[in-house]
């Protein structure tokens, strides 16, 4: 068994987080704050 004492650098981020944010990371990258096109599209969806 390992123990990891650093959560403060880096948390292991649960599976069905990452599947959820993998096309965010890739795809569909824009800034939510930001007043472009692909920034407003994942400000609604961050909003569900």
């Amino acid at each position: 068994m390992e123990i990891y004492l650093d959560n403060s650098a880096t948390t292991k981020m649960d599976e069905e987080v990452l599947n959820t944010m993998i096309p965010y990371m890739v795809e569909n990258y824009g800034n939510p704050s930001s007043a472009y096109k692909i920034g407003r599209q994942n400000r609604k969806k961050s909003k569900k």
